[in-house]
C-alpha cells in the first residue's frame, strides 16, 4: 500500500456537503466517494472537531481498517468490528500518541 496521506478535514462541512453520517474519520475504501484532494488511491480523513488525544486513536482505527480491507479483503463491517475497534480499544487502554511524528494536511476552509 505504501504511504497513505492523512487529511484533517472540517467534519461539519463534510457532514453538510458529502455525508451526514461522517463521524470521526474515514478512508477511501470505506467511502470511495469521499472528496480526494490528493487524487491518491488510498487516503485517510480525520475530523478536525476532535482533540489531538482522540485523533491519534481515530487515526489508528482508520489506518488499521483500511489496511485489512485492502490486504485481507475484509468487508467494512468485518474490518471495523473485528479488527479496527479492538485495536483502538487496546490503544486507548494502553495510551500512546501516534501523532507525535505524523504530518497532517488540513483541508477545508
Amino acid at each position: 500500500m505504501g504511504k497513505v496521506p492523512v487529511y484533517l478535514v472540517d467534519g461539519a462541512l463534510l457532514n453538510r456537503v458529502h455525508d451526514i453520517g461522517f463521524v470521526q474519520g474515514g478512508n477511501s475504501v470505506e467511502d470511495p466517494k469521499m472528496p480526494n484532494p490528493g487524487k491518491t488511491k488510498y487516503f485517510l480523513v480525520l475530523d478536525d472537531r476532535h482533540c489531538r488525544h482522540d485523533l491519534c486513536f481515530v487515526l489508528l482505527h482508520e489506518a488499521v481498517e483500511l489496511e485489512v480491507m485492502v490486504i485481507e479483503k475484509l468487508s467494512y463491517e468485518e474490518a471495523h468490528d473485528t479488527v479496527a475497534n479492538p485495536a483502538e480499544l487496546h490503544a486507548r487502554l494502553r495510551g500512546f500518541d501516534l501523532l507525535q511524528d505524523r504530518k497532517l494536511l488540513r483541508i477545508g476552509p
